[in-house]
């Protein structure tokens, strides 16, 4: 798993507590090509906190993605360790292959002249 943050030159030298870690949720929880990467820093008096995962794939395996997360949200501590990641930050980037699809009919509302999905 990888995760890159780009950061303006001009902001360098004020990015403190820059933690990471990572999370394999593959098989037997050791191969990397399913899991997490969770990334944390502070910018002045703002905390910044980036998540990429990939959870695991196929229709029939949404308990196993659901429990995916899970494991991902109480082993990925950053931060303060006692408490889960999620809450100890001022913004929280959560991005990823989830792997869920829509398998229901999609209505379409019609509002003024546009078609929200």
């Amino acid at each position: 798993m990888c995760l890159c943050i780009f950061i303006k030159k001009s902001y360098i030298n004020y990015v403190k507590n820059l933690e990471v870690i990572s999370k394999p949720t593959g098989i037997a929880n050791i191969i990397g090509n399913k899991g997490g990467v969770m990334i944390s820093f502070r910018i002045h008096e703002t905390s910044f906190c980036f998540i990429s995962c990939h959870l695991a794939a196929r229709q029939s395996n949404e308990q196993l993605r659901k429990a995916n997360y899970h494991d991902l949200i109480k082993s990925m501590r950053l931060g303060v360790k006692e408490l889960e990641s999620c809450f100890q930050f001022d913004y929280i980037f959560w991005m990823g292959d989830f792997n869920f699809r829509i398998d229901r009919i999609l209505i379409l509302l019609k509002f003024e002249n546009f078609l929200l999905f």
